[in-house]
């Protein structure tokens, strides 16, 4: 097992080259422990990349008609009174700074929780 500050100092390609080692048995308490959170599934088979083609080809040419021939329409102007249009803009921009300070609050209640993680981890490592 390396210690803390070899696993540190490796790259990314290191790290990659000794996660796919199969030569390296993980303990079976931790095997048990990790496909409690999060079970091993069956991976799906990978549809060809061709299939994709000619669905980004269908759209570059749809839109590229739409915006040669100029059949789109531009936006009107929707308020008539700028000082109306501004109270608006306030509005909004209240409302998201409401769902952005809940977001905030919701995550702080968070990092607790993960910080106790990475001691259970950290401890299970040493």
């Amino acid at each position: 097992m390396k210690d803390l500050d070899t696993i540190q100092n490796l790259t990314d390609g290191q790290l990659e080259k000794i996660a796919g080692d199969v030569s390296v048995k993980m303990p079976e308490r931790l095997r048990e422990s990790l496909s409690l959170i999060c079970p091993e599934e069956e991976e799906a088979p990978r549809r060809r990349r061709s299939f994709w083609l000619p669905a980004a080809a269908a759209a570059a040419i749809v839109a590229g008609v739409f915006i040669f021939t100029g059949n789109f329409r531009r936006p009107k102007d929707t308020f008539s009174d700028p000082y109306l249009a501004y109270a608006e803009v306030e509005r909004t921009f209240a409302f998201v700074s409401d769902k952005m300070d809940k977001g905030i609050q919701t995550a702080g209640k968070a990092v607790p929780v993960i910080q106790k993680t990475d001691d259970i981890l950290e401890m299970i490592s040493k």
